[in-house]
């Protein structure tokens, strides 16, 4: 899960980058990693 989300970090980085803070595509990224977070937070 780890590699998982470093992979996703990069991914949300870049869509940040691209198409701003506030883009839908950025905002879903956003979302998905802070799921995935406390997924492992949980564990």
């Amino acid at each position: 899960m780890t590699k998982e989300i470093e992979l996703l970090r990069i991914e949300l980085i870049e869509a940040g980058l691209r198409y701003g803070l506030n883009a839908p595509e950025t905002l879903y990224l956003s979302q998905k990693l802070d799921s995935l977070l406390n997924r492992l937070i949980i564990i």
